[in-house]
Parts: C-alpha cells; structure tokens; sequence
C-alpha cells in the first residue's frame, strides 16, 4: 500500500516490524514505504530510525532492484523527488545507476597500480625502488 510521501510524513514515520508484510513480526527486516505521487520512489525507514530515499526499478534484462541514494533530512524531499527522476530518466535509456558504483569498487587502488607497475619501471630507475619501500609502508600501516 502506497503513502502520499510529504515531509509532514517523513518527520511522524517509525519503522514497523511487520514491515508491510501480515503475519510477520521480524526484527531488522526493511520497512520500505512507497510514494503513490512518483511510481517506484519510496523511503526505506531502519530500525535505528535513519530514513533513506530509494527507487525500485527493472533493469533491461529484467531483474529487479532496489537502490538507496541518499539520506533524510540530509537531502530535502523535493531534491530526492527530482534525484529520482534523474534516475528514472537514465533507467529508460538502459543505465543501470548502481552499475557506476560497483565498477568503482571494481577500480585499481594506488597501492595495487604501485604493486603492478614499479617491477617494470624499476629497471629504469632506481629511485623507484623509493616508493616500493613507501608502499609496503603504507600496506603495513592501512591493511
């Protein structure tokens, strides 16, 4: 069942254990509440009472998903509303918005470029050997 999503609402949700879901009475599950205004713009409210914004879209290839974008009262719910339209405009044209967040976590870091390319560049350069000593220092303290 869908809600009118307005800042008067925002400020009086709690989050519920049954969730939407009858005959459940879980802890921690996802209370997503959907706006009936835009279709697949909602909030998702946890336990700890933090409310998010979310979309729930199809991809072309069919599969369902759920992203969460942004934070209330972070983010003012006009802001959200037209971040999610944004989203629904790049959904139609076949991207997928979480798709550029996980090919970043896909991404070299410094330490893995430093790791691939000084064996190569050393026989150039011994100054090289430098900043081998720098990363496995680095490694060390942050790994």
């Amino acid at each position: 069942m869908g809600h009118k999503i307005t800042s008067q609402y925002l400020q009086n949700a709690r989050y519920s254990k049954h969730c939407g879901r009858k005959n459940s009475v879980q802890k921690n599950l996802a209370d997503y509440r959907w706006d009936t205004g835009l279709r697949g713009f909602g909030v998702r409210i946890y336990p700890s009472g933090n409310i998010s914004y979310c979309i729930s879209y199809t991809t072309r290839s069919g599969t369902r998903k759920r992203y969460v974008f942004a934070e209330y009262p972070k983010i003012p719910l006009a802001e959200a509303r037209a971040l999610a339209q944004s989203y629904f405009i790049e959904i139609a044209q076949g991207n997928d918005p979480q798709q550029a967040k996980q090919d970043l976590r896909q991404e070299k870091t410094f330490l893995e470029y430093i790791y691939f390319y000084v064996p190569m560049i050393s026989c150039m350069s011994h100054s090289m050997t430098n900043i081998i000593r720098w990363g496995d220092v680095y490694k060390t303290q942050f790994f």
